[in-house]
């Protein structure tokens, strides 16, 4: 059998191993991101590994200038993903928004909308609290046991909004959450714990959203 000998080569080959990770993982990225004005509006039907890489790609475009804040339509995802999306859009200053009806933010994806130095839920304020009702920003806890909900609850803090614990446990306490190893579907797969859907004035009063309508200026509104 032919060995690789030479450092050089061995060295070339793994450069170009890592270079083909890289690209299938762009290819499988789900999010797509496109921009109008100073929106940029954020789609994902599920986040998954990578979508962060793809974010950040798009914060370092040209495109990613004139923008200042970002509309959310995602049905959730991976939470590490969500929130390293967060942190990003937390670091570069802008600000988030759902609009009611204009797509869904719910799971994983409400770790993406508290990123925003300003939190936008319009239309939050026809929302009534309701479980599995569908309508407006959705919460619940993960599968992924203690060292997942542990970084999701300082997560929350470290954006500075420690009562969104309150909404992810609103259904299923998180004593019940660290201890459920039972409900998996027919796969085998664990099933996924109904959604707690915040109204506009809940949101406000533990500081998920900071508006419940549209941004003032006209450039940075979602206007369909």
């Amino acid at each position: 059998m032919f060995e690789i000998t030479s450092v050089p080569l061995r060295k070339l080959l793994m450069l170009a191993s890592w270079l083909v990770l890289q690209f299938v993982g762009s290819a499988r990225a789900d999010v797509e991101i496109t921009v109008r004005g100073s929106a940029a509006f954020l789609h994902s039907t599920r986040l998954i590994a990578g979508d962060e890489n793809t974010f950040l790609q798009f914060l370092h475009s040209p495109d990613a200038d004139r923008v200042r804040i970002i509309y959310l339509d995602s049905l959730g995802g991976s939470p590490p993903v969500a929130m390293a999306i967060g942190r990003l859009i937390r670091e570069r200053g802008l600000d988030t928004a759902y609009h009611v009806g204009h797509g869904r933010c719910v799971s994983a994806c409400t770790n993406v909308f508290l990123g925003g130095v300003h939190r936008y839920y319009i239309g939050g304020k026809n929302v009534a609290d309701g479980i599995a009702t569908h309508v407006g920003l959705g919460f619940h806890p993960s599968h992924g046991g203690e060292a997942i909900e542990d970084r999701v609850v300082a997560y929350f803090s470290e954006m500075g909004v420690p009562r969104a614990a309150d909404l992810r446990y609103k259904v299923y306490p998180r004593d019940f959450v660290l201890t459920d190893t039972t409900g998996t579907n027919e796969r085998g797969d664990p099933k996924q714990y109904k959604l707690f859907f915040v109204s506009g004035e809940r949101a406000l009063k533990v500081g998920v959203a900071t508006s419940l309508g549209e941004p003032a200026e006209s450039n940075m509104r979602d206007e369909q």
